[in-house]
């Protein structure tokens, strides 16, 4: 995959024009909480805690070595034995299953998400994310090499909410999972996520050179063209111009370089 895909509003309605400004002149993107997705089932897996006695005492014991390394191996054995044999506290309680998710959620919580396509020509991305194809959809490379763009990965579409063991699994690992993990109704948008714990939700920035090219919705206005390309003249480096057009026969947007 060469080049990642970013649609955006030009409407003077709220701040989304000067976003989508400032992602060109400033190189700032947005990067979302994970609860924040208009997909209620987005990042929402099915969370379990199905294991044996001695799974989860083996995974209490990983538990207490990483969280508590000075513990003596006496504390360590009595701990996991009485978190063990207690039904309000171990894996086939209610609270566990509480309090295991509350972790799960933070951990969640941590990184900040940037939604991508791998397609710039989808009439309904046009529809839903760039104001009825009167926006623009912004081309990024992505690079082979380490680098900003390169980190991103795909989503993975289900048919049923994925199912996750927090005991049986690396937590870490999980928590990435699920972030990209979404219904399959949504698999029109062929999305990619950029997903560090480095980065918490807000603005970060990329590198300027690697914004290639903008493409103009179908419908733009003639204002909002000119205003793409006094944002473009302040960049250092060419940035190349598409024009989206309704194809005459059939239901597809074509794009060519102006």
């Amino acid at each position: 995959m060469s080049h990642l895909y970013k649609y955006r509003s030009l409407s003077k309605a709220g701040d989304a024009r000067l976003y989508t400004g400032r992602m060109i002149t400033h190189q700032e993107l947005y990067f979302s909480h994970a609860r924040s997705f208009n997909d209620p089932f987005d990042c929402m897996p099915v969370i379990t805690l199905n294991s044996t006695k001695k799974e989860f005492e083996e995974y209490l014991k990983g538990f207490f070595e990483r969280t508590q390394p000075g513990i003596s191996r006496a504390d360590k054995i009595a701990s996991v034995k009485a978190i063990s044999n207690d039904p309000k506290r171990n894996h086939k309680s209610k609270q566990a299953l509480e309090v295991m998710k509350e972790g799960f959620e933070q951990a969640m919580s941590l990184a900040g998400v940037l939604s991508l396509s791998e397609t710039n020509s989808h009439v309904l991305m046009w529809s839903h994310y760039a104001e009825c194809h009167s926006g623009i959809c912004l081309q990024f490379k992505r690079c082979n090499k380490k680098g900003f763009f390169t980190e991103a990965n795909k989503v993975i579409y289900h048919k049923s909410r994925p199912v996750f063991n927090l005991i049986k699994g690396n937590h870490e690992e999980i928590s990435r999972d699920a972030l990209l993990s979404k219904a399959d109704f949504w698999s029109y948008e062929n999305e990619w996520r950029l997903i560090n714990p480095k980065r918490p939700p807000g603005v970060h920035r990329y590198p300027s050179e690697l914004l290639e090219g903008v493409i103009l919705g179908a419908k733009i206005s003639d204002e909002d063209k000119d205003q793409l390309k006094e944002w473009i003249s302040t960049l250092k480096h060419q940035v190349k111009l598409f024009q989206a057009t309704i194809n005459e026969k059939n239901f597809r947007i074509d794009i060519n370089e102006i």
